[in-house]
């Protein structure tokens, strides 16, 4: 993990081209990797429901799927 000041070092030393592709991705589930500054690229989720796989439905990788927080908080009956 980064402290803020290497982060916020890090930042400062992004030209404006590499912040762009960090905030546009490389495909609809990772960043971009900044090689000159050591910044790997890094898998993005889209909710609460756990991590998939990168692949088609048909070509799906295992994972964890469980119930969200907010349907285990909704199942609760004083």
């Amino acid at each position: 993990m980064y402290e803020s000041e290497t982060v916020d070092k890090l930042v400062a030393e992004l030209t404006l081209e590499e912040k762009c592709r960090l905030v546009a991705g490389v495909t609809a589930w990772r960043t971009a990797a900044i090689d000159r500054l050591g910044i790997p690229a890094m898998k993005m989720s889209d909710g609460p429901n756990g991590v998939r796989g990168e692949l088609g439905v048909e070509e799906a990788t295992p994972s964890v799927v469980v119930p969200v927080g907010i349907v285990q908080g909704a199942t609760w009956n004083p």
